[in-house]
């Protein structure tokens, strides 16, 4: 059975207004641990995207460093706005969509994100790290589906049939 966008996005995506000073919104990325904000403008229509890279590129040197000898920041040039350094067009995919099409669009687009729809609303976000949790369970699945199948095997009337089939190494 496919698994679709819905089932795998992040819901409730912190979005940012494309108007948003550039410092208070990588506080509040940081702060809320999230790495994608979609960027919406006055009526709640999507412009944008942002993500801690472009937070990593618009940052300033500053030349301090903190307690760990790492640079010190965050430094931006005064006044940066988030529309300085968002990305678009926005890539966005509705949410019955499967999950191999995003992942064909992430990779096919070379982007760490989609926003999620319904209805032309957003609804969610799906990004790389949402992918690496939907692989994790995948690759866990694999030996719980094998170790059930032995089970019913060895537990039916088929048990005569396995075991020999198994002592003849097929």
């Amino acid at each position: 059975m496919p698994i679709n966008v819905k089932q795998s996005m992040s819901r409730h995506p912190m979005a940012v207004r494309a108007k948003d000073d550039l410092t208070s919104a990588y506080i509040r990325m940081k702060r809320e641990e999230f790495r994608h904000m979609p960027v919406i403008d006055d009526a709640g229509q999507l412009t944008g995207i942002i993500s801690d890279r472009d937070f990593q590129r618009a940052m300033l040197p500053t030349g301090e460093l903190d307690a760990h000898g790492l640079p010190a920041g965050p430094a931006f040039r005064r006044g940066a706005k988030i529309s300085d350094y968002m990305n678009w067009p926005v890539r966005s995919l509705p949410e019955d969509s499967e999950l191999s099409v995003a992942v064909a669009e992430m990779i096919n687009h070379k982007i760490s994100a989609v926003v999620v729809t319904r209805e032309g609303q957003m609804v969610g976000i799906l990004t790389h790290e949402d992918l690496l949790r939907v692989l994790a369970v995948l690759l866990k699945e694999p030996a719980a589906l094998h170790q059930k199948a032995l089970k019913f095997a060895y537990n039916s009337p088929l048990s005569e049939v396995t075991e020999f089939l198994a002592v003849a190494g097929i």
